[in-house]
């Protein structure tokens, strides 16, 4: 067998898989997968060089109304590719993300502020508890199953404080293993304690701003 025609029988095996994660309502990217992501490379996104990296931080920092917070959750911190930025809008951050690769690698990055907690946290299972004052999803949902979406935007809102904003930063396009952004987005705008502040889409990213109660 040639070496293209394994990487065709790869594809399609990958393909196989996650068509039968969503089918029975799993996950298909776990814990191991995103460790062993982080741990081929340094950057494996390439937040530092893209400009659409650089494009989507300045829209998240653009969107927070609010010039600081008493107290901000981050869900999917990465490497702290926006990590830094968020810290300096905040008297308290605490930064979660399923990989612990990903997480030691986030405390180097903002060594120099030291009120920003991080933990290794799977939000498919459990959000820490709250109440923040503002709570940022950046490119993250978007790997916990359609089925499961409902229960952790009821369980993100719970430990969102009253009148904190929820910002959601997703890729509107449908990958393999991934749920679309806008309908993620869909989902929380279907909430009813949550009032929509805005919404945008640039470089294929939408951007939703959520308020907590309508007071």
């Amino acid at each position: 067998m040639t070496g293209g025609a394994y990487m065709k029988l790869g594809a399609c095996w990958t393909g196989t898989k996650i068509l039968a994660s969503f089918l029975l309502g799993k996950r298909y990217y776990s814990k191991q997968h995103f460790d062993v992501f982080f741990a081929r490379s340094i950057d494996p996104w390439r937040y530092r060089s893209s400009a659409v990296a650089s494009r989507r931080r300045e829209i998240i920092l653009q969107t927070l109304p609010r010039r600081s917070y008493a107290s901000m959750l981050e869900v999917g911190c990465a490497e702290g590719w926006v990590t830094t930025h968020l810290a300096q809008r905040a008297e308290r951050l605490l930064a979660i993300d399923i990989s612990s690769v990903a997480i030691e690698r986030a405390r180097v990055e903002c060594r120099d502020f030291a009120y920003i907690e991080f933990k290794e946290e799977d939000v498919a299972e459990g959000i820490p508890r709250g109440p923040f004052d503002a709570i940022v999803c950046a490119g993250v949902l978007v790997y916990v199953p359609t089925v499961d979406q409902e229960a952790l935007r009821d369980r993100i809102v719970d430990e969102l404080a009253e009148s904190g904003d929820l910002l959601l930063e997703h890729q509107s396009r449908d990958y393999p293993g991934e749920v679309p952004g806008i309908v993620i987005h869909e989902i929380f705008a279907r909430h009813a304690e949550l009032q929509l502040l805005s919404f945008q889409v640039q470089d294929d990213y939408c951007v939703s701003l959520f308020r907590k109660g309508f007071g």
